[in-house]
């Protein structure tokens, strides 16, 4: 009975009517992350690009951008006058003025870098010195091979020897052939005084005559006369025989000393070689730069100029600096001129240094003129090749170089001039809108003016800079920071 109502129950429940029953939910299809990753990796990208150079797609404003005009006050003074500054003592120079304008340059030695060359061309054997090393001078500093220099000196010096005898011998013979022709002119002497006798005996035989002495007799004494006379101009042949032997021994003497001095200067030569192989240090300093190495050779007439080089050095009490000066602020330049120096090795001292030279090419490309300047009181831990900063002031009126002071005086500082319609006055303040170090956008800049003015231009007293970029006639809602371009370009 149960089971049956049990199954009407299910029945009933079975028919039910539709419209009772929830609807199916609709299922939509999840996309994967691998397909997502690429374009999510795109959207970033577009972001980065946008967020680096979005700012490179705005246009910017027109605006009318001039150049600061740069001049020179009072340009009077002659250069020559200026020079005279050289002949300043440097106990004289002020390092506490005013700083007329400022400049990078580099420590090196003054006035030129000095090279340990090896004069002998060889491998070298030993390095004694290390680079930075204080050296003193005729201290060794590397040694060469010198096995060929010795076997050469001394064949040199069997050579000198050979010479020595050979000149011994040839004044031997000069004395022999000066003894010989002493003797031949003595028996010329004797053979002519033997023809003088027999001359006498004849010409008394042959005055006398037949009726004292007989026919065979007086012939006789006349042989004797001709035969004396053969022997006497022998004896002067053998003289003159004699006389070539010893000029002939003279010119071997002197053959025999030319071949000792040649001799002499090839042992010369070669002791010199042999002391070359040894390289002394030519002053007292310090090793800038090691070429040599045991082993590397050394050659001398190579294209390469360092080919016979074997350290580079410096003295540290002998430095200077080369200033890199820009070409606005080199008419400001005085040979003499003080100039404080300093160097971030050690950033608290200051170094006082003068002005002794001046290129005589300026840089094209750094558009800079280079300035020599002679460091006073060098410190010991400043090295060549150093960054330095350079501070250029005005030359003292002292000790003569009062001339060059008032030539330092008359050419001025570089003036600076500002158009009278870039100039914003907002009351309080005066200044002007100029390009900031990116070129694209601008910054306000306050200016303090002077009383000077020139053609619509006002003098600035502080505020810019030489080369600086101004906006001409700024309209009036221009904001910091704001992109511009130029329409007069």
């Amino acid at each position: 009975m149960s089971e049956s109502l049990n199954a009407l129950r299910r029945s009933g429940t079975d028919k039910t009517p539709n419209a009772d029953r929830e609807p199916p939910k609709k299922k939509f299809p999840v996309p994967s992350m691998a397909k997502l990753l690429p374009w999510l990796l795109i959207a970033a990208f577009v972001l980065l690009a946008w967020w680096l150079f979005g700012d490179r797609f705005e246009s910017g404003r027109d605006v009318n951008l001039v150049k600061v005009v740069t001049a020179r006050a009072q340009l009077t003074a002659s250069a020559d006058v200026a020079e005279n500054a050289a002949d300043a003592p440097a106990e004289v120079l002020s390092f506490d003025g005013p700083t007329l304008f400022q400049a990078s340059g580099w420590v090196e030695p003054d006035p030129l870098m000095l090279r340990a060359t090896a004069l002998y061309s060889g491998v070298v054997e030993a390095v004694h010195v290390l680079e930075g090393q204080k050296v003193s001078k005729g201290q060794h500093l590397a040694t060469l091979v010198d096995d060929d220099a010795r076997l050469d000196l001394k064949t040199a010096e069997a050579q000198l020897a050979e010479a020595e005898a050979s000149l011994a011998s040839s004044r031997a013979d000069l004395e022999a052939s000066r003894a010989f022709i002493v003797s031949k002119r003595r028996e010329v002497t004797a053979a002519e005084a033997r023809l003088n006798e027999l001359t006498d005996e004849s010409d008394r035989l042959a005055k006398a005559g037949k009726e004292v002495f007989r026919e065979s007799q007086i012939r006789q004494a006349a042989l004797r006369v001709e035969s004396q006379v053969a022997v006497v101009e022998a004896s002067r042949a053998k003289v003159s025989e004699a006389e070539a032997q010893l000029s002939q021994s003279q010119a071997a003497v002197d053959l025999a000393r030319a071949n000792l001095a040649r001799a002499e200067a090839e042992v010369g030569r070669r002791k010199l070689a042999l002391e070359r192989t040894r390289i002394a240090s030519p002053v007292d300093g310090r090793i800038q730069k090691l070429y040599a190495a045991p082993g590397k050779k050394r050659i001398l007439a190579m294209d390469d100029p360092e080919s016979g080089t074997i350290a580079t050095l410096y003295q540290p009490e002998h430095l200077q600096a080369r200033i890199d000066v820009p070409l606005e602020e080199a008419a400001q330049l005085v040979i003499g001129q003080p100039v404080r120096l300093r160097s971030t090795l050690l950033p608290d001292r200051v170094f006082e240094g003068r002005v002794t030279r001046i290129d005589g090419e300026a840089d094209i490309q750094r558009n800079t003129l280079q300035a020599k300047v002679e460091i006073l009181n060098p410190a010991d831990k400043l090295r060549p090749e150093m960054l330095c900063r350079a501070e250029f002031l005005p030359v003292p009126e002292a000790s003569g170089a009062k001339a060059a002071q008032g030539a330092t005086a008359n050419s001025g500082r570089v003036a600076l001039y500002v158009l009278g319609s870039a100039l914003v006055d907002s009351g309080s303040k005066k200044g002007v809108w100029a390009l900031d170090t990116s070129g694209e956008r601008i910054e306000w800049r306050d200016l303090r003016l002077g009383d000077t003015r020139r053609e619509g231009h006002l003098r600035v007293l502080e505020g810019l800079r030489p080369g600086d970029w101004i906006v001409d006639n700024p309209p009036g809602d221009l904001q910091a920071g704001e992109r511009v371009k130029n329409v007069s370009r």
